[in-house]
């Protein structure tokens, strides 16, 4: 019975410190206001009908909207949630999903339609790392990395993590948009840390 008291005890304790918020990090993140930007977002939205402005807070899932619907509305984002993939095909492949991207893109840009030509946005659901394409690597969510309390794993994983944003640094440098792009590159930079990891 003692043991057990004590152990409550350690765990209302424990709780206390996790509670204490003087002892999370402080940050000091100091964002630059820009005129130029702010008068350009004005005029962006005087000149969009309330239509335009209600289809850029709209982010539809790729299983439930078509390019044409992309053209003629000019959604703000689309998403691929867990098992959607490009018409509906669970074995489609990079190149179904970089044409995916590189369509709706075009289409959020084409103005003839809606009248506005803002680029849309792309939203993936990636928790277990970017594995929407048949054979990828799934990653356990961070949530679960940390739980696991295992920093042999982390330092194992961190080479994925480390290709992973110098990829995306390269994509974006090269003005390239597409997650799925990423994937297939990343997918092969995975498998063979795990062999490494093994």
């Amino acid at each position: 019975m003692l043991a057990c008291s004590s152990a409550k005890q350690e765990g209302l304790d424990a709780q206390k410190r996790s509670s204490n918020v003087e002892i999370w990090p402080k940050l000091d993140i100091q964002v630059a206001q820009s005129a130029a930007v702010e008068a350009k977002m004005e005029a962006l939205l005087a000149d969009m009908t309330l239509q335009q402005k209600v289809a850029q807070m709209i982010q539809p899932e790729i299983r439930d909207i078509t390019v044409e619907e992309m053209r003629q509305y000019g959604f703000g984002s689309y998403l691929n949630g867990g098992g959607a993939f490009p018409n509906n095909n669970k074995h489609a492949t990079p190149d179904d999903w970089v044409q995916l991207a590189e369509d709706m893109y075009q289409a959020s840009v084409d103005s003839s339609l809606d009248g506005s030509s803002i680029p849309t946005m792309w939203g993936t659901d990636a928790v277990h790392g970017h594995n929407n394409i048949v054979g990828a690597t799934l990653s356990p969510h961070n949530i679960g990395l940390g739980a696991a309390n295992n920093a042999e794993l982390l330092q194992c994983l961190a080479p994925f993590i480390d290709s992973a944003e110098e990829l995306n640094i390269e994509l974006a440098s090269s003005g390239e948009y597409s997650v799925a792009v990423a994937n297939m590159q990343i997918t092969n930079e995975v498998t063979n840390i795990q062999l490494k990891c093994e």
